[in-house]
């Protein structure tokens, strides 16, 4: 199934808040459609708010999200990109992650700003091949910008 750039605006507010207070994300979601961009896009502003927040019960407001246009399509592995400003974009990577597309995304990696970094969270699952360079890439800066991966294939 294909997969598409959507963005998605979603409000969040601290639970407790008494003044009622909304925080807005744009995440630029990576989906097959707009119900499964609505989807990553409330797990995403979640994990952001609860890290920007720590420590405050964090309630996302779907109901008062707004869905952009379907955008490109997306044909290989996306790292999202987490920061302490209001918008969620991603990072293509190609499918097959050699020598030569393990520099391009490392250097991709490299120009991320640790400061201004919340982390980085990148979805295996349309990987289809990596080498030992590829590897390398990806562990010489997971630390750094506090790299996690997931659906990682055996």
């Amino acid at each position: 199934m294909p997969l598409f750039d959507i963005p998605v605006v979603m409000p969040y507010r601290l639970h407790d808040a008494r003044d009622g207070v909304l925080f807005s994300v744009q995440v630029n979601a990576v989906a097959s459609n707009e119900s499964s961009a609505m989807s990553a896009a409330q797990a995403l502003v979640q994990c952001l708010a609860t890290l920007r927040h720590r420590g405050q019960p964090i309630e996302v407001v779907p109901e008062r999200a707004k869905i952009g246009p379907v955008g490109r399509q997306v044909n290989g592995p996306y790292a999202y990109v987490l920061t302490n400003g209001n918008l969620i974009h991603h990072l293509d990577v190609p499918a097959r992650i050699d020598s030569q597309s393990g520099e391009v995304m490392g250097n991709a990696f490299a120009g991320l700003d640790p400061q201004a970094l919340l982390g980085v969270v990148m979805d295996c699952n349309p990987l289809t091949y990596i080498n030992t360079s590829g590897l390398a890439s990806i562990a010489a800066h997971a630390k750094r910008i506090h790299l996690r991966l997931f659906r990682v294939s055996e």
